[in-house]
C-alpha cells in the first residue's frame, strides 16, 4: 500500500525527526503528510542560540503554511511550551509532560477515565493549574 493510499483511507502520516540526518524539504513536497515532528535537537539549539531560535520559528511557519500539523519534540519546560504555542504549534512531546514509561503505567495514568494531560498539549493546556503540578511531579521522577 502506498502512502497516498493510506492517506486516502483516513490514516494520517507524520514525518518524524524532521531537521536531522537526511530529511529534506523535498519530502515535505512529495509525501502525503499530515504532520511534521520537529526533532528535539532543533528545540535544544533554539534554547541556547538566537539564530537557531529564529530558524526554528521560520521552520514552524513554513510547515504551518504548507498545511501540516507541527509537533515539537523535546519540550522540557513550561517556557518551551509557552514559546511553542506563540509560534502556532499545538502539539508537543517531552519530559515536561512525562518521562518514558511502561505501557501499563501509561494506561493507568492516561487511560479511560483519566484526565488528559500528558504527551501532547493544546492551545488551552497552559490554562490548567494541573500543568504546573505535572511539571513538579516530573521533576521529582
Amino acid at each position: 500500500m502506498t502512502l497516498a493510499a493510506l492517506r486516502d483511507s483516513g490514516i494520517a502520516v507524520a514525518l518524524d525527526d524532521f531537521g536531522i540526518d537526511h530529511t529534506a524539504f523535498q519530502l515535505l513536497q512529495r509525501l502525503p503528510l499530515k504532520a511534521v515532528k520537529l526533532d528535539h535537537s532543533l528545540l535544544h539549539a533554539a534554547r541556547h542560540m538566537s539564530q537557531a531560535r529564529q530558524a526554528y520559528a521560520a521552520l514552524v511557519t513554513l510547515c504551518l503554511r504548507l498545511g501540516f500539523t507541527v509537533v515539537a519534540e523535546g519540550v522540557e519546560t513550561i517556557e518551551d511550551a509557552r514559546w511553542l504555542i506563540t509560534l502556532g504549534i499545538q502539539q508537543g512531546q517531552g519530559y515536561f509532560f512525562a518521562r518514558p514509561m511502561e505501557l501499563r503505567d501509561f494506561v493507568r495514568r492516561y487511560g479511560p477515565g483519566q484526565r488528559a494531560g500528558g504527551g501532547e498539549f493544546d492551545v488551552g493546556a497552559l490554562d490548567y493549574p494541573a500543568v504546573e503540578g505535572r511539571r513538579r511531579q516530573v521533576e521529582k521522577e
